[in-house]
Parts: structure tokens; sequence; C-alpha cells
């Protein structure tokens, strides 16, 4: 619906808009057809809604990307083209934000025509009020969900370029990895909204809406745990249709000018049910907070919201595993074995994915602490070392160790490592030589912490036999990360911060930052996240409250906010330095040095 047989959509005017005219990616692509409100420039979709509901709750307003910003490190990875559109997506809606575009009144309980009118609102309290608003929330959120859902399935897959016609441009398992079951998700859509409406129909006072979210995360919500474990594969189709110059990037570009997608990218519509199960579930834990423990509903919501956790938690973990199984699958074609004894990196008897991968040097003890660039590949149960090896498989695999076979020393320091040119040396049960190193003693803590140098013991390695072998991390955070990825943890923090569940200290990311590897966190502008350790060298690892998700990201793209946490801690600093300064004033009638006043205030 409404793409000519060439794939383009006429304007109003009956004229094809141009690429020049939108500028596609362009920073203004959404905001040139932001919707004020219904009626305008159609229908407002899900992406404005959540945008628009975010700043309606005051929440911390994400801030401008900021490339040039001096205390932002520089991204290492490029965007993807999708993530690019992303972010200028959200930059455009920002600024429509800010010019008033949007009319969030019609987005607002009391609001609404038959509210205003009704006897009703004068007579209920402010938190009756904000409880029927949230309520309403999920109503209404739903609405612009099912409407971007229509233009993705029928202005986009199902269009000409897109479809299974003949004038299609890209072949049915494309098609299948790019749209996956999204017709599903609209048919459970319908279903949760016409039930969601006849509620809202019964009463301008709405009695709750958890019942309905209950039955039908229990009954039909299947389909978006299928959609998210394949959302892996989805990004990576569209990012090779984006990336080529081709028909099929030419349809998609001439889709999302038209105005059903009111100018928005594809990839927008494609990520919408993972945003809208987690802000079903975020909406719910809204209403909990509103509702009084003695009320019958309590026990309701609060069901209605653990049925949402393990649903979400479902999505989740179907898209980790599949995500895992892609990198599993693009990590073998990269590998070479070489004259070793080969292995299949993708093994359906036992599950594995990657827990860190990247560059580190090598010193070679047998050569002198000779150092050299390796790169480690660290599986949950396989550890592979390599060199830089050909243009289509560039790691050449030099040894490999399953993990239960490897010893991590990460207190060890060059300097302890240095045996005597004749002592120190043992000889294993095969060829080579290897140094027995010394123990870090307990004296050595302070200098073992502040080293970058990791001993690692192939009890058995690739040959069967024991090999020892030294590296130094580029960073004292680096080492940290390597060691939690080559061992479970343990008591022995060295130069890190942890902190108790209880006592998580709460930060606001100002900038998105996209993960590097598999261990980092890509956080969006706006995003909260529970910080459980603290490097020195300024980096984090937290927890999304967002997405749920566990990783490392650099200090610089968030700020701390002021929790009840941090209040505590802050009143017990206070509560301590009193009590520290009470016990050192000396007693009445004794003389106080200069010094000793002065330390004293």
């Amino acid at each position: 619906p409404g793409s000519t047989a060439e794939g383009v959509c006429p304007t109003t005017s009956g004229e094809a808009t141009s690429a020049a005219e939108i500028g596609v990616g362009g920073r203004d692509q959404a905001a040139a057809a932001m919707p004020a409100g219904e009626g305008e420039a159609g229908p407002m979709l899900y992406q404005t809604w959540q945008f628009v509901a975010t700043s309606t709750e005051g929440d911390t307003a994400p801030s401008d990307f900021a490339p040039n910003s001096p205390t932002r490190p520089p991204i290492a990875r490029k965007p993807t083209v999708g993530e690019e559109q992303l972010r200028q997506m959200h930059s455009s809606m920002r600024s429509s934000i800010r010019r008033g575009r949007h009319d969030k009144k019609k987005m607002r309980w009391e609001e609404q025509p038959e509210v205003r009118n009704s006897v009703a609102l004068p007579e209920m309290t402010k938190e009756e009020q904000q409880l029927q608003q949230r309520f309403f929330e999920v109503v209404s959120s739903e609405r612009s969900y099912n409407q971007s859902l229509k233009v993705l399935v029928t202005h986009f897959m199902e269009s000409d370029a897109l479809s299974m016609g003949p004038r299609r441009v890209i072949d049915t398992n494309v098609r299948h990895s790019l749209f996956s079951n999204a017709k599903a998700l609209l048919d459970v859509s319908d279903r949760f909204l016409h039930d969601l409406e006849e509620r809202l129909q019964e009463s301008i006072v709405i009695s709750t809406v958890c019942d309905i979210i209950k039955q039908h995360v229990d009954m039909h919500f299947e389909p978006f745990v299928l959609y998210c474990s394949n959302q892996a594969y989805q990004m990576k189709t569209l990012e090779n249709l984006l990336k080529t110059e081709g028909p099929a990037r030419k349809a998609i570009s001439e889709l999302e000018k038209c105005k059903e997608a009111q100018k928005l990218p594809l990839v927008s519509f494609l990520l919408l049910p993972m945003q809208r199960v987690t802000r079903l579930k975020l909406l719910v834990e809204a209403i909990l907070k509103l509702v009084p423990v003695g009320d019958g509903l309590f026990a309701l919501t609060q069901e209605t919201l653990i049925t949402l956790t393990q649903c979400v938690s479902r999505c989740n973990d179907g898209a980790k595993a599949m995500k895992r199984t892609e990198e599993l699958i693009e990590m073998s074609n990269q590998v070479d074995f070489g004259k070793l004894k080969p292995l299949a990196l993708v093994s359906h008897q036992s599950p594995r994915w990657l827990l860190r991968s990247g560059p580190i040097t090598h010193i070679n003890t047998e050569k002198r602490n000779k150092t050299s660039e390796v790169h480690l590949i660290v599986f949950n149960d396989l550890l592979l070392i390599t060199k830089s090896g050909r243009k289509k498989l560039p790691f050449r695999v030099v040894d490999y160790c399953f993990m239960p076979f490897v010893a991590v020393d990460q207190y060890a320091t060059l300097e302890s490592l240095a045996p005597p040119p004749s002592t120190g040396m043992f000889r294993s049960s095969s060829d080579g030589a290897l140094f027995k190193l010394s123990v870090q003693s307990s004296t050595d803590s302070c200098q073992a912490a502040d080293s970058r140098v990791i001993k690692l013991t192939l009890l058995e390695n690739s040959a069967k036999q024991a090999k020892e072998y030294l590296f130094e991390a580029h960073s004292i955070t680096e080492k940290t990360r390597w060691v939690e990825a080559l061992k479970p943890k343990s008591d022995d923090y060295g130069d890190e911060r942890i902190y108790e569940a209880w006592d998580c200290p709460e930060v606001v990311s100002v900038h998105q930052y996209l993960s590097q590897q598999p261990d980092e966190l890509s956080i969006e502008p706006g995003e909260v996240i529970q910080v459980l350790k603290k490097m020195k060298d300024g980096w984090y690892q937290g927890l999304s409250l967002r997405t749920n998700e566990q990783g490392w990201f650099p200090d610089s793209y968030v700020k701390e906010r002021e929790t009840a946490h941090s209040r505590a801690r802050s009143l017990r600093l206070q509560h301590r330095l009193t009590q520290e300064r009470s016990t050192s004033q000396p007693s009445p009638g004794t003389p106080v040095s200069p010094v000793m006043a002065t330390a004293n205030d």
C-alpha cells in the first residue's frame, strides 16, 4: 500500500519525494514528518510515543549526541548504518519536542474530553489520577504500537519490492530473516488492543488493565520470544542490505520516505517488539508503585509483573542465545588451526559462546622476555591463542586449551618472574624448557596489584602437554577483564571497587555508547544503569535497568544521579567523620598546638 510499481511512494502532490529533499539518513529525516498529533501528519507511531512519553514523565532527558565532547572517549567501532539512522532519528525527535510539535496533553488521561467533562475527576485524589494515567498509558501505547506494526507489515513487508510478488528485489530467505514473524505479532497486538479498548469503553474510570495483560502474556505472547530470538540475524540482514548499493537499498529508502512511514527508518520499526515488551513491564512496575499494598489489585498487579518479567527474560535469553550462535559461526569462519589438531567451534552437544576477544602482549621468557602481539579468544569452555593470519582467515591458532585446564595467576610481576640465568627452570615431560615462576608473597601484594602481567598455565594444551604463557595487558582494567573471563571471581579485587547489590550507585547515560566486546554494555542516552564495579582508570561495570543486561562501559558516557543509596552513603560518611572528629578532640584544659588545631578544623 502506498507504493508504485517502482517501489516509490507518491507524495500528496503525486510526485515522488527525492532523496535530495529528504536527505536519507539526514539530521531532519524524522523531524520533517513528526506528527504534532493525530489528524495532522497521521496517527502517532510508537517510536514517537516512546520519546514523547519519556519527556512527559520527567525522566532525565537524553542529551544530544556530542561527538566532539572533550571528556568523551572515541568510539573504536564505527556505528552500523541502522545505528546511525536511529541516532539521527532520536536527535530529530528531541528537536521536534523542543519546538513543541507534539501535544502531550493528548497522551494524558485527564485531558481526554470525556474525562474533563465528568464529575468524577474533581473527586479523585492525585494518586488516583496518577493510577488512571498509568492504566491509560497501557492502552494509548498499544494503539501507537499497533499502528507502527501495521506500517511494518502492510507498508514494508507487503510492498511490491519486499513481498513475494514478481517485482520483489529480495529472495525468500532474506525476507524471512528481515521480517521474521511480524505478521503473528500484529495478530497478537490486534487481540490485545481489542480487549484493552473494550475495558476503556466500560467506564471513564478504568478499573484495571493488569488482568488483561496477564491473560494475553500467558496465552498469546510467545511470538515475542521467537521474534526477539531472531533479532541478531535480522539486524545483520538489514545491515547487509543497507550498506550495499542495489535495488533492495533503493526500495527500502523510498519506502522510508513515504507519509505512511512518517519518514522513519525501517530499523526503528524492526526493533519495536523488543521495545514494546520491555516498556510494558515498566508500565506495570509504575502501576504497582501506585497500588496500595492492602488493595485487592495489589496481588494481581504483582502477579502480572512477575509474568511479564519472565516473558522479558525469555526474550532476552532467546536474543542472547541467537547472538552467541551468530558470533560463533562468524568466528569459526575466521580461525585457521594450521598444523594443530582442528576443533569444531560450533558445537550442538554443549553450548559455547564468546566471552572476550582481543589483543594482548605476549612476553616470551624463553627469548629474553621478547614481546609480541597475540590475540586471545576466550569462550566459556575454550581458550584460543592466535596470531595474525591470512586475509580470509585472520586468526592463526598457535595453541589452545579447554578452560578446566587453564590456571591463572594474576599476581605475577615481571621482577618476580625473572629467574637467574642458570637456575629456576624445569623441563616438562616433553620438549621445551619452562620457567618455574616464583609464588608471590603477601608482602608483594601491592606491587602485584599494580602489575598488568597475567601468567597462564595450560595444564593440557593442544599437544596434550603442560605449557606456561606470560602476558601483559594494556591497562589495569584490561587485566581485570581478562582475568574475569579466564577464571571464576575471587575475593582478590586488586585495583577495583565492588558494590553490594543493596548499595549500588546509579548513573544515567548522557551519550550513546556502542559495545566493542561481548563483555561490554551498549547504552542509549537517558538509560539508567546500576553500577556494580568501578575501576580507577575510568571504566564501570553495571546493570542496565532497561534491558537487564550487564557489562562494562566508560564512565565519561554517564553521570551519577542521586538515589536513596547515595544519600545513605553520604550520611554514613558524615556520621563517621563526626565520630572521628569528636574522638580526636582534646579534653578541657589541655593545650592544643597550632598543628593539631589545624588538623582538627
